[in-house]
Formats: C-alpha cells, structure tokens, sequence
C-alpha cells in the first residue's frame, strides 16, 4: 500500500495543521487507512495531535496537531503515526517547526 503525505512542514503558534495522508495518487483506495499510534516527540507543553476519520472519497485521513500559543519560533517537533492499512501496519512521520 503506497501512501503519500508531506514529511515536514512550518506551522505558527496558535494554530492547527492537518496532516493529510492518503493513499498515492496512481492507487485506487480498496481499504480504508487508521491511525492507531500517534506520537508527538519531544513532549512539548500544549501540542496535541489526533486523528480524524477516514474519507472515502479522497482515500485519506487527517492527522490535527494543535500548536499552542506557547509555541517559541524555532521549536521543532516530529509527529509519528502507525498507519493499519488493511491488515498492515505502516509508519510515518512528518517534522513540524515553528516560523516567525
């Protein structure tokens, strides 16, 4: 199963970025994808992330990380999903840093 998502990103504080993940362009979604892990590393006070449905139509799920207010410019975090495709799981992972 070949998925397709950006692998880094530059958020702002205050803010929430939703990190698509979906399926290549050149396959056709036959299975819905989940996320069943997220890990936010490191742990910074205030970043959340979680999960939203899977949409048929586009063959993707989003991923909403919240940065809070508190975010400093420069603070670097990485997101990592496992991903069930079917009976497979599948790893990934996108590295958010905050602008100015």
């Amino acid at each position: 199963h070949v998925l397709d998502y950006e692998d880094s990103a530059t958020v702002t504080a205050d803010s929430t970025y939703s990190w698509v993940i979906a399926y290549d362009d050149e396959v056709e979604p036959q299975i819905p994808i989940e996320v069943s892990e997220i890990t936010l590393t490191p742990e910074l006070e205030g970043w959340t992330a979680e999960a939203g449905e899977y949409d048929a139509d586009t063959g993707s799920i989003t991923v909403t990380v919240t940065v809070p207010d508190t975010a400093l410019a420069e603070d670097s975090l990485a997101c990592s999903a496992t991903i069930t495709v079917g009976e497979s799981d599948e790893s990934g992972a996108i590295t958010l840093t905050v602008g100015e």
